[in-house]
Parts: structure tokens; sequence; C-alpha cells
């Protein structure tokens, strides 16, 4: 992409064996004063370490950012951008091609000396030296002669075999995957291996700082032997001499052309390109529009127009594909799907039931807020700063609670439950997260299947980043977390479940909404409620908390009462035994109910007679002492309330709700 002018692009997509770029930074320019000065011309231009800096072409190279332009790769060649033209008899590099001069030296052999440094030889590049000598071959170029001799050579016309043209260093007989050439010295070839200092294993050992320049390529024929170009007007072999042309890759006879494309109407921002089925969904700063294959060679899609107007996936790196037919995205207005009949996006109903989350993100964290489909619990993971944390007077926090003179990140994971639509949250942030499958080595299917999520942590607010979770102990920075279960392991029967979170317990809740039993406006009376679990699980201590209340804004009453071990009142009930013990006789009458489980977490103090690796992490540094982390996954497969209408028809209900 360099080659073609690009000096970034700020979204990429795969679709229908093409690379896509779009929200595109080109060299307006100074492209051949960037190309031609000595240094790597594939770094940041605007970078002041950059040697370019202290050149006199300093300041001739001029970029420009097309934030609506957008670039696609021929078909199957996701490294082919090349879309040059030629106008009379004059090879117009749009976007590719290496301009030069074709040198025929009396001793029959040719060379081509390029104009520009480009990166010829690399993995990366178009611009192979001899590997294989196969016609259509990744090695095979095409000659476009730009001069006074303009015809297009593909072959070498004095072998009677079809051969081709392929590149090759001229004169040094050297390997060109183990020796390159040194920028700054044209006849000194090093070792990749070694280096300058022909010692291997040493800094200066790095393959991508040395450059291919001067006249150093040889053109060669199939067998590796010299070619010979036939003049179209005398019918003879070239003369020599040197002639301009335009080195090109074969590959463009064969794959279908990349080309580029702009879409200038309101000029605004191409976000980000998610395939959605058949089309392309290019999301922008004022709607999205699709791109579909078309019938023609001229343009290779056509474009479907959408939607214009708010409903704008300004969060661009949470769309998501959603089982397989919809794209799921935040915006700053809400969460939305559309699908590929939509002509506008629509709110999805579960996030309108739950806070506005999406509203607390601060502008400059719009880029930190990121979308995880995990498989194992089917869920999507929305990753979102909640902007700054802060006490009630509105005084800023450290991580720790204690005030802070700096803004420290409060991050939420909301986890979408897209089968049975429901949320929750977890208090925790993940820098980056994958699911992941480990193969089995004896029969198909994976053997494990992880979810896993990176956490950078830290001890003290100086190393708190984007994304960073406090820890007390001496175990932070970069921690890799799995969450979610497996198949059993060799020789179990019970499923591999990991629940707990690097040796920190943490606390799961689930509270209802507040519940009317398809009657909002009478009393209900409930005598009992009943926790039912799967069997297919342990038993762990769990806390129940009813409440009731007269409206949606009313105060809430806590129904349920207990003592703890130091016989303080608390208001929720603990089952110790869910198996049998799993009723809560009660007592209520009220309009609206509301139910909070609890499970707190488990653990053991004892780290020597505990320590599974694979389940739990012993905290030997902890800063309460040796704990260890327990695993105590329950699933709950029901609750049952013994509740009964009264016609009241309240009045508070009325004048509540009005």
């Amino acid at each position: 992409l360099r080659e073609q002018g690009v000096i970034s692009v700020g979204t990429i997509a795969s679709f229908q064996d093409r690379l896509f770029c779009a929200d595109l930074t080109v060299i307006t320019g100074g492209y051949d004063a960037w190309f031609s000065q000595t240094g790597d011309p594939y770094v940041d231009p605007l970078d002041p370490t950059h040697p370019f800096y202290g050149s006199n072409t300093y300041g001739s190279v001029r970029t420009k950012r097309y934030q609506y332009r957008m670039v696609y790769s021929a078909e199957g060649e996701p490294r082919l951008f090349n879309t040059g033209i030629m106008e009379s008899e004059v090879f117009v590099a749009e976007s590719g091609g290496i301009p030069g001069n074709m040198i025929v030296n009396a001793n029959g052999s040719y060379q081509f000396d390029p104009d520009y440094n480009f990166n010829i030889g690399s993995e990366s590049s178009l611009y192979r030296y001899f590997l294989y000598g196969d016609w259509a071959g990744p090695d095979h170029v095409v000659l476009y002669m730009t001069g006074a001799v303009a015809a297009v050579k593909a072959m070498d016309d004095g072998s009677t075999a079809t051969s081709g043209i392929f590149l090759k260093l001229s004169g040094q007989g050297y390997n060109t995957s183990s020796y390159a050439v040194d920028p700054a010295d044209d006849i000194a070839y090093y070792s990749t291996g070694a280096g300058p200092d022909q010692i291997g294993g040493t800094p200066d050992d790095i393959m991508d700082e040395y450059w291919l320049t001067g006249a150093d390529l040889s053109l060669v024929n199939n067998q590796q032997g010299n070619i010979s170009l036939t003049d179209p007007s005398t019918g003879q072999a070239l003369v020599s001499g040197s002639y301009p042309a335009v080195l090109r890759p074969y590959a463009e006879q064969v794959h279908n052309p990349a080309s580029f494309r702009e879409f200038s109407q309101d000029g605004s921002r191409i976000l980000k390109m998610e395939e959605l089925a058949d089309k392309l969904v290019v999301y922008r700063d004022s709607g999205f529009f699709f791109l579909s294959r078309s019938n023609t060679s001229l343009y290779s899609y056509v474009v479907d127009p959408r939607y214009r107007g708010g409903r704008i996936a300004d969060f661009r790196h949470t769309i998501i594909p959603l089982d397989g037919k919809q794209h799921l995205f935040m915006g700053a207005s809400g969460i939305y799907s559309i699908n590929r009949s939509s002509t506008e996006p629509k709110p999805v109903p579960t996030f309108e039931l739950g806070p506005p989350f999406w509203q607390q993100v601060p502008p400059e964290l719009a880029e930190f807020v990121y979308t995880v489909d995990n498989p194992l619990t089917r869920e999507i993971y929305i990753n979102c700063p909640l902007g700054y944390i802060q006490d009630d007077s509105g005084a800023y926090l450290d991580e720790k609670g204690l005030p802070s003179t700096t803004k420290v990140i409060s991050w939420g994971v909301v986890a979408y439950d897209y089968i049975q639509n429901t949320l929750s949250t977890i208090d925790a942030s993940f820098t980056a997260a994958a699911a992941m499958r480990r193969p089995r080595h004896t029969r198909m299917g994976p053997e494990q299947v992880w979810f896993v999520m990176g956490i950078h942590q830290a001890d003290t607010n100086d190393e708190i980043y984007i994304g960073t979770s406090h820890r007390q102990d001496a175990r932070y920075h970069g921690v890799i977390a799995r969450y979610g279960y497996g198949p059993p392991e060799v020789g179990s029967v019970e499923p591999r479940r990991i629940y707990n979170r690097l040796g920190y317990g943490y606390i799961s809740r689930l509270k209802s909404g507040l519940i009317d039993f398809g009657d909002s406006f009478s009393d209900k009376e409930l005598r009992s409620y009943v926790l039912e679990l799967s069997s297919k699980y342990g038993v762990t201590p769990i806390t129940v908390k009813l409440s009731t209340t007269t409206a949606p804004q009313g105060t809430e009453q806590v129904e349920t009462m207990g003592r703890d071990s130091a016989g303080n009142d608390v208001g929720f009930v603990v089952l110790n035994d869910v198996r049998d013990e799993n009723m809560i006789p009660l007592f209520v009458r009220a309009p609206y109910i509301r139910d909070e489980i609890t499970i707190f977490p488990e653990t053991v103090t004892n780290t020597a007679s505990y320590g599974d690796g694979d389940y739990v992490e012993n905290q030997d540094e902890f800063a309460y002492g040796a704990t260890t982390v327990l695993d105590n996954p329950v699933k709950i497969v029901g609750r049952t309330f013994e509740v009964s209408g009264i016609d009241t028809r309240a009045t508070t209900q009325s004048i509540g709700q009005g």
C-alpha cells in the first residue's frame, strides 16, 4: 500500500477474496522525493526521528486524509493493489508499478534500474526474486515500455518456449533469502543472519533494515538465462541502451483488478467495514451502505445506499455479527441491530431495560470500547469504560477508593446473553479476549474450548493504563484469564468448568426487574419463594433478598431479614443446603416484587492442601495471607413464586404511574 502512495488506513476488511482498506491517508505531493531518499520509505513520514527530516527534501512531501476513500485489492491477491494506467504511451502509476530504466548491455544481459527505493524481494512485496520460474507464478513480472519503444512484453522472445520474465540479483550469485543489500553501500552484501558485523545473534541481525538500491536487478527467463526482447518497429532484438519502462506483477493479468472508490457525498468518514451474508456493510459517520458484487468489469461492486441518520456505530469496534444474519453495534444513543434487508438500524429492546451505559463513555475513550463473542457462555461482551471513578460529591478516586488527583477509568463489561435475551455485568476490564480451540491429537473435535481474556494489572496508580485492574498482591502486570467450560478431561466424566478470576473471588449477583405478574394495578400476596437449581452442579451458600414497592418510582422495602454470624441484622436469607432447604416462607402484600440472588466467593487458606493449578491460582503473596479461591458454580433452573392476586385496584398505582 505504501508503494501506492497510501500512508495509513483507518479500517480494513476482507470480503469475497479481496482486501478492502478505507479511510486513507495518502501522499499528495513529493512521492518521488519520498521514495528516492535514503532510508526506509515504509515508516511513518511524520516521524521526526526519520532521516528524511534532516534531508534537503524535507517539506516537499505532503499528505492528506481522504476519510471517504476506499481501495480494494485484486481478487484472490490481498497484496495486489496496482491500478496504474497507460495514457499517450506514458504510464501513469495511480497506485502501483515500479518505474525505472531497462538497461540492455552489450553482452546481451538485461538489467532493471528502479527509480524508487521499493522493498523488492521481501515477503510482503509483489516483486519477488527468481523462485521457480513458473509462468504466472508469484515471481513472474511484466515490462511496460514507456518510451519510444512502446510495447508490452510478458515473455522472452528469444526462447523457443514460453518462459516469462523474472527478477534476479545481478552478478553476485547470492541466495536472496540469506543476503541483502546495505542501503548505504550499493556493493555491500551482508548475510541477514549476521548483519554488517558478520556475527550472528547480534542486534544488527534485522532483515527488514536492508533495502535493494541501484541497478542491482537483472531480468532473466525461466532458466535464469539472458532474455531477448524484440523492437516491434524493426523486428530486431533491442540494441544496447537504456529504455524507460515500468515493472508490474504478472498477477494483474490473471486476477480481477484492484480499484479505488470514493464516496464523497457528505464527506463523512468510513468508520468500519464488516461482512454480512453476501454484502459488505460500510459504516460511516452519517449512516451505512451495502456493497454487492456487480456483473460488470468496470466496477466490481455496486453501491446500495441504505440509511442516513443518527443511529450510527459511533463506537466502531463494537460492530459484531450475530447469528450470521445481523450486526449488533453500540452507538451514542443506544444499542442497535441491522440485517441485510434493513433500511435503518433498530434498537435492541433488551438493552433498553437497563441503564444507558453508552452515554457514560468519555469521547476520548471511544476507541477502547469493543465487543467479543464468548461462544462458551453464548454471550456477547461489550467492554466499555464507564467514565471515571468518583464519589458522591464528584471528587475523583483511585482504584482503591481513595482520593486521587488523576482520573482513573471505571470499567465495566456488559454481557448480552443472545439465547435468553438477558443482560449482566462483570466488574472487571479485559484488554483483549478471544475464543480458542485446543484440537485433539487422535480424533476429530476440540479437546478443550477456552475463552481467554488478557488483563493488564498494576499495584500502583503510576502503572494504570486503559483497562487496567488494580491488585493488592505482588502478581500484577499482564495476565491471562480463562472463563467458561469444556468437555471432561481424559479419565474424567465431569465437564471442565473454570469460574474463578485469578485468585480473587467475585460476587455473582442476579437481580430481577420489578415483577407485577401481569397486573400492575392491584396488590399480590406472596406466601413462599422457591429457588430451583440444577442437580448437575454442587451446592454453595446462596443469599436471597426479596423486596417490594408500591410503584415503579417508589422506595423499595426489604422483606427478607436475617442475621449474620456476628448477630447483626442483614437484609437477606442464606440458603445453605439448597437441595433440601430451598424454600423461603413469606407473607407479603404489594403490587411489585423483586428478587435478588447473590453467591459470594468461596476460599480456603491452606494452599498446601489444595493446589489444582488448572482450576485455581495460589496466592502465596496475597495481601491478607495465603488464600486459594475455589470454583463453586451453580446453575439456576428457575424460581417459583407462590402468589395470588388481590383485586385492590390501589389508588396509588393510578397516581404513581401517571
